[in-house]
């Protein structure tokens, strides 16, 4: 007898679909890979800006005259004093010798009233309450400790909370407590005493060999005597900085820091360079071919090619490359810091006037004016930046839409191959009988 047979049966719905999908979601990724590629164009725009800004930065940094009126000071003996030079100081060599240091006023307090030891500070002390005065520059100051006896850590908070310019503070020996009273700064000025005591709190002769009166530091420079109320002192040479340590002489040699002053002309170099190179490379990356990122390196480079107002190059300093700053062949700048220095010992009026004038026409003054320029609202930069906001908020847009399309694609799919699996289900099911039937 006659067979019948069929490849009819189930379908793989889910995997057909899929497959399907893939095609049709090629122009989706597409979209994404065009996404990808503008959000990486805006964080590459925003590292930019942010390397001009500090380009920026360096260049109004050679601007002032404290470019090159950077001092540094050497002590012969540091054990003795160091010094601080600032942008006031002078060169020369100070010879300073120390014969007294400043001290703050101290007091301590260890005994209750009979002479007997504290040996709990949260303890209530017996008839310490009421009030007591103390003197501090001149000025009295009452302390109230109610009418209830309180304990020592109590008194030391009420003195510290009364903010008069004593300190108090809570000391432990062996078991017993002290209370010690310090003046916030030294100086015979800052010395402070009783105008009423403290009720029934004394010193142990331990107590009184450990307070101290508040001394000035005394101190002669190149053999002018000088006082003064702290151990730092920052009026006695113009400019210098002066701390105290011990007793004793030595001499603080003041001169112009010029290795300082030239490392902060090679920081500007590198950022320039930082700046050149990154343009570069953008466009040759995320940039690729972009024409705002050629004007950026042409505006940078021409800063360095008009020669500076009142200056003639043949007897003055007028360009950067009579100071050693050259323009290599790549673009690039490069820092000879020989013939840097030789330039600021032989002219330093000129070669700071050569970065920032009252003219505003330094080299530095231009790269601050081109940089506020690139980086400003309506600058190269910014209209770049909006330009790649608009792209990615309209591929955004657009991805909505192709989703949006790729949804009702997927689902028409699964209800037209679902609906064929069905029916070749069917016929699966009617050839299974009739083969029954006629076997």
């Amino acid at each position: 007898m006659a067979s019948i047979s069929t490849t009819a049966g189930s379908l793989d719905v889910q995997g057909l679909v899929s497959q399907l999908m893939t095609i049709e979601r090629q122009p989706l990724t597409a979209s994404q890979s065009r996404l990808s590629s503008y959000n990486s164009q805006l964080s590459d725009l925003g590292n930019l800006k942010s390397q001009l800004s500090t380009l920026q930065t360096k260049a109004r940094a050679l601007t002032t005259l404290d470019f090159v009126n950077i001092y540094k000071s050497t002590s012969s003996d540091t054990t003795v004093l160091s010094g601080t030079a600032g942008a006031d100081a002078s060169a020369g060599v100070y010879q300073i010798n120390v014969t007294k240091l400043a001290t703050s006023e101290q007091k301590v307090f260890d005994l209750r009233d009979g002479g007997s030891a504290i040996t709990d500070k949260a303890a209530a002390i017996a008839g310490l309450n009421g009030s007591f005065s103390i003197t501090v520059g001149g000025t009295t100051t009452a302390i109230d400790l109610g009418a209830s006896d309180v304990s020592l850590d109590t008194l030391r908070q009420k003195i510290n909370a009364a903010d008069i310019g004593v300190n108090a503070t809570i000391v432990s020996s062996q078991g017993n407590y002290k209370l010690v009273l310090a003046s916030e700064d030294s100086g015979s000025a800052n010395a402070f005493s009783f105008a009423t005591p403290i009720p029934v709190l004394g010193q142990s002769a331990t107590a009184v060999s450990e307070s101290k009166t508040a001394t000035d530091a005394e101190l002669t420079i190149n053999g002018v005597a000088i006082t003064a109320s702290s151990n730092t002192i920052t009026d006695a040479i113009s400019g210098i900085s002066l701390s105290l340590s011990k007793l004793g002489s030595a001499n603080l040699t003041v001169a112009r820091d010029e290795s300082s002053i030239i490392q902060k002309v090679q920081d500007f170099v590198d950022q320039f360079n930082t700046v050149k190179n990154l343009t570069g490379s953008l466009r040759s990356g995320s940039l690729k071919g972009d024409a705002s990122l050629l004007s950026i390196q042409q505006r940078l480079t021409s800063v360095l090619t008009k020669p500076v107002s009142g200056y003639d190059p043949t007897t003055d300093y007028a360009y950067l490359s009579q100071i050693g700053i050259s323009i290599q062949k790549d673009g690039t700048l490069k820092l000879d810091q020989s013939a840097f220095k030789k330039a600021m010992n032989d002219n330093l009026d000129n070669v700071s006037k050569l970065f920032g004038n009252t003219n505003n026409d330094g080299f530095g003054d231009r790269f601050v004016s081109q940089v506020t320029d690139l980086l400003g609202t309506t600058g190269i930069l910014e209209t770049r930046t909006a330009t790649v906001n608009i792209k990615i908020k309209d591929e955004e847009l657009n991805q909505d839409r192709i989703q949006e399309r790729l949804d009702n694609k997927e689902a028409s799919y699964l209800r037209q191959y679902s609906a064929l699996d069905a029916a070749l289900t069917e016929i699966q099911r009617t050839s299974s009988y009739l083969q029954s039937l006629l076997g």
